[in-house]
């Protein structure tokens, strides 16, 4: 089971590096109104996976900070995700949770790397109502029936869970931080579908495919030039503190 090892994060804790290659300081809490995701990471030697993730939480922070008006943050977020795409390559198959990673997102009419803004998708299955965190969510996508031209709701878990033909509750859309700014993907449901065929059908296409990871060490050595270049321009945007719990400062 892959599971992420970002977590809600707390200003008034700040995570040290435990001090192994791979150890990770695991925080709790928000910044502001909008709960984030932190794991203290050391760049110069930890796991790149939990590299991967502290740099996608990261880029969410500074994504959540321009949709209150954090403009600046933009930039700064633009360069981390190019330098993500730059050592990726889509996956056939997800190797990676969704909330933790950039995916390569499809839908009719768009194709695009992004970082996945929302905490958590809500659904209905059978009755039961169900909120799962996207760094538990393996694979997402609703695709045409075989039969029909309708398309139904899938999502899998890290655990290898399965949930076919789901109601989606919330979010109504999901917001995405891309190379061209946050877009949007709506969910648009068929009309009256539920009372028709008795579950949710939607009208458009939309499959996240999560990455493989092509170079590895290459990776790292552009983020950390590039952490290393903008660390005081993330300082003034989100605080020390909360830049701390992502990456061990010391390997910056």
């Amino acid at each position: 089971m892959m599971e992420c090892l970002l977590t809600m994060l707390r200003q008034s804790e700040v995570g040290r590096h435990s001090g192994g290659s791979m150890d990770s300081k695991i925080i709790a809490g928000r910044i502001g109104s909008f709960p984030a995701f932190a794991t203290v990471t050391n760049l110069s030697s930890g796991d790149i996976t939990q590299i991967i993730g502290a740099t996608t939480g990261l880029v969410k922070t500074l994504g959540k900070y321009a949709l209150v008006g954090g403009l600046a943050s933009i930039g700064i977020g633009a360069i981390l995700l190019a330098i993500l795409m730059g050592g990726m390559a889509p996956a056939d198959k997800p190797t990676i949770p969704i909330g933790c990673t950039p995916n390569f997102i499809r839908t009719k009419k768009r194709s695009f790397w992004g970082i996945v803004l929302d905490d958590e998708l809500e659904f209905e299955t059978e009755g039961n109502s169900l909120k799962v965190p996207f760094e538990r969510i393996s694979a997402f996508r609703i695709g045409i029936l075989k039969r029909f031209t309708l398309h139904d709701a899938e999502i899998s878990l890290v655990d290898g869970s399965n949930f076919k033909n789901v109601t989606l509750v919330s979010p109504k859309e999901l917001q995405v931080a891309t190379l061209a700014g946050v877009q949007k993907i709506p969910f648009n449901l068929y009309p009256d579908s539920e009372k028709k065929y008795g579950q949710a059908y939607y009208l458009d296409d939309v499959v996240f495919q999560s990455p493989t990871i092509t170079e590895a060490e290459q990776l790292r050595d552009r983020l950390q030039r590039a952490l290393d270049q903008n660390a005081d321009a993330i300082t003034k945007l989100i605080g020390p503190d909360v830049l701390k719990q992502f990456f061990n400062v010391s390997s910056i």
